[in-house]
């Protein structure tokens, strides 16, 4: 499947400033975000009556869990430098003006979060559109993650690779799992026996210093207290 070529260019800016980062493995998998985007949606449109204020909260984080999906279905995810705004901007500069309300939610949520009044706070009425715009953007983010792929190529190769490699292995994951599992044990033993070679050698060099340090003063002459020098003094 093809790359996603809408705001490539935008992507590789972010991606450049360190505002986002390519991942992989699990990481890279958009579909358990957006099922929690819909519970979470979920959840904020029962509480648009009794509680607005955490509604509207809530229907932010449906709305983020959306984008974030849609971003780690390409392989990538925001950075604590770049944060939610580089997650807005990703997702409007491939995905177009249908994310806008995304950064509607945003500054709003973040109004609420730092209120300049007491009052400031949300209505119900706000909180049930907030709600249900989060909603659509779930729904528009599900319809686009089946389309989407690796924004790197040189990461879809890798996984491509890695999931050849499993094939070799049954496509089982539990049989990758021993794998790499034994990998890892493997590594263990090396480290710790180039640990205990490491301090073999360390004592093996201290022994040597010692005898050395021995055989030289054997060598030395002593001085004898009859010497003349000693009886001028």
């Amino acid at each position: 499947m093809p790359k996603w070529a809408r705001g490539e260019a935008e992507v590789e800016q972010l991606i450049a400033r360190g505002e986002l980062e390519r991942v992989a493995g699990a990481a890279a998998d958009g579909a358990p975000l957006l099922e929690q985007a819909g519970r979470t949606a979920t959840t904020a449109a029962g509480l648009v009556t009794s509680d607005p204020y955490s509604a509207y909260v809530l229907a932010y984080d449906a709305a983020r869990f959306a984008c974030i999906a849609l971003l780690a279905q390409q392989g990538l995810r925001a950075t604590t430098s770049g944060g939610h705004y580089a997650v807005e901007q990703a997702v409007r500069a491939q995905f177009g003006d249908g994310f806008r309300p995304f950064g509607i939610l945003r500054r709003r949520r973040n109004e609420l979060e730092y209120p300049h009044l007491p009052a400031d706070t949300a209505s119900a009425e706000e909180a049930e559109q907030a709600a249900k715009t989060a909603q659509r953007l779930i729904t528009a983010a599900g319809t686009l993650l089946p389309q989407l792929s690796f924004f790197s190529q040189d990461q879809q190769l890798w996984v491509c690779s890695l999931r050849r490699r499993l094939r070799v292995f049954g496509g089982s994951p539990a049989a990758a799992r021993r794998v790499f599992s034994s990998c890892r044990v493997f590594q263990a033993v090396r480290i710790r026996w180039l640990r205990t070679m490491s301090r073999q050698v360390t004592v093996s060099m201290r022994g040597a210093r010692t005898a050395v340090s021995a055989l030289a003063m054997r060598r030395t002459p002593a001085v004898s207290l009859r010497s003349p020098a000693l009886r001028r003094r």
